[in-house]
């Protein structure tokens, strides 16, 4: 049995490598911006060097924002396949555009800091009146803590034409972020002020972090709670600082549960076995 993992942090996500030994016949890692896409004659194929990726059992991709759209057309195309994979095309895109996974959030009974997105410079001066500073914008990967609006007119200035604009009120300097696979979690963290050290959650923590995960779309997750309020979700956040960090294994639980939802290919039937079938005669 195969697996690939596809992502563009090597240094984070390469253990897999090693800890997929025993769980996969074999695992490669696949730096996304190495793979090439061939459309056409009814297919598409994802291709890495000698590798058809979707002919693999698992691929499990971690989307990088810069990008989105590489990963969009990965999963697309690996949604269509037989392939595993721990989200879809839904699940992706609730993570890539933080409104829409919001939304998803919400509608599913949390609690999230007030946020506005907004396009243009206009719609964020009609926004003003109501911010109180300091404020936390955030621009593609640029996120910075702005204390008036002066500095916050001059980042959106700076910005690449056309790229969202996410305000919202700063979160909590301490913040708890759960690891997720499946039904379970993993690891869990504190992180007071930019500083992670592994720590212990409560039962309820852990039912909220598997129950936005699944809201999310995903097999897994890492989401981080500021009080009773939902801060963030991520499917590529630092898998290696995490495990390191928390002293828990995050790799080994992700591809169990990986190998474990491989679908089983269906072999061919001989009329045979299908007419026994009609008649209840047991093989």
């Amino acid at each position: 049995m195969k697996a690939a993992i596809i992502g563009m942090d090597s240094r984070e996500e390469s253990p897999f490598i090693r800890k997929a030994e025993g769980i996969f016949d074999e695992c490669v890692y696949v730096p996304a911006d190495e793979i090439r896409i061939e459309s056409g004659e009814g297919r598409t194929r994802l291709v890495f060097g000698d590798h058809d990726i979707a002919k693999f059992e698992a691929v499990l991709p971690f989307p990088s924002a810069r990008h989105s759209d590489l990963f969009l057309s990965i999963v697309t195309a690996l949604e269509a396949s037989s392939t595993y994979i721990p989200y879809g095309l839904d699940g992706l895109l609730a993570y890539q555009k933080k409104l829409v996974g919001a939304m998803k959030l919400r509608r599913a009974g949390f609690e999230l800091p007030k946020t506005y997105y907004a396009i243009s410079e206009n719609a964020v001066e009609q926004i003003l009146p109501e911010l109180e500073f300091p404020i936390r914008v955030t621009i593609g990967e640029r996120s910075s803590l702005i204390e008036d609006a002066r500095h916050m007119k001059s980042m959106i200035r700076l910005r690449k034409s056309g790229q969202a604009i996410t305000i919202r009120k700063p979160v909590s300097d301490k913040i708890i972020g759960c690891f997720v696979v499946g039904n379970d979690i993993v690891s869990s963290v504190e992180i007071i002020n930019g500083k992670m050290r592994g720590t212990g959650v409560g039962t309820g923590i852990k039912e909220a972090a598997v129950r936005a995960t699944k809201s999310m779309g995903s097999a897994y997750g890492f989401v981080t709670f500021a009080g009773d309020t939902v801060a963030s979700f991520s499917l590529s956040p630092p898998f290696a600082t995490i495990e390191r960090l928390s002293g828990k294994d995050v790799f080994t639980p992700l591809l169990e549960h990986a190998k474990a939802n491989v679908k089983a290919p269906i072999t061919p039937r001989g009329i045979l076995s299908r007419i026994l079938d009609l008649f209840g005669v047991k093989q």
